[in-house]
């Protein structure tokens, strides 16, 4: 099970789904003294936060948190990827000074990067053995536009009006289910 991480509203219905799927599996862990780690489900916490100019007149770009509960990735294993072009648009870079930064139960988690395969996918593996929830931070920044950009579908970030719009296919990162093998 792969989870695309979109900004759209049916993750918000997923979240409530497995939320009350998880009341569920604690009450019945602990009423049958059962250790309650066997029934943690995998949940995603989307928070974007707007990055105001110094008038707070404009949106200069989003701050998203991300928080990944219900998993566990080992030393090595792929935490996320995201597709590096979709329709001759160009993904958000996050890399170098703009590189995601990953948090969890015992602090700050280093994550390697990789590009794979031909449809050209980066992924993010994560240092060590993860513990608890992991807490990804990036921002999203609009996309420079010009005459000379070549055409394709719009569905990058760019700036509208003193606001931001457009979708999550090549600024949202895709979370994977952490079953696949460790390379």
């Amino acid at each position: 099970m792969r989870l695309l991480v979109a900004f759209a509203t049916s993750i918000v219905q997923g979240l409530l789904e497995l939320q009350s799927t998880s009341s569920f599996s604690s009450e019945l862990a602990a009423n049958r003294h059962i250790d309650s780690n066997l029934f943690s489900c995998p949940s995603l916490e989307l928070v974007l936060t707007p990055r105001w100019n110094r008038d707070n007149t404009t949106a200069e770009a989003i701050n998203v948190t991300l928080i990944v509960g219900g998993r566990r990735f080992e030393r090595g294993q792929s935490l996320m990827e995201m597709v590096l072009e979709n329709g001759r648009v160009p993904s958000m870079d996050y890399t170098g000074a703009e590189a995601i930064r990953a948090w969890d139960k015992e602090g700050e988690l280093r994550l390697g990067t990789e590009t794979v395969g031909i449809t050209s996918l980066r992924r993010w593996s994560v240092s060590r053995e993860t513990v608890g929830d992991i807490r990804l931070d990036f921002t999203v920044y609009p996309r420079s536009t010009t005459k000379a950009t070549p055409p394709g579908p719009r569905i990058d970030w760019r700036e509208n009006g003193g606001g931001l719009i457009g979708t999550g296919q090549v600024s949202g990162v895709e979370v994977l289910d952490g079953h696949e093998q460790v390379r």
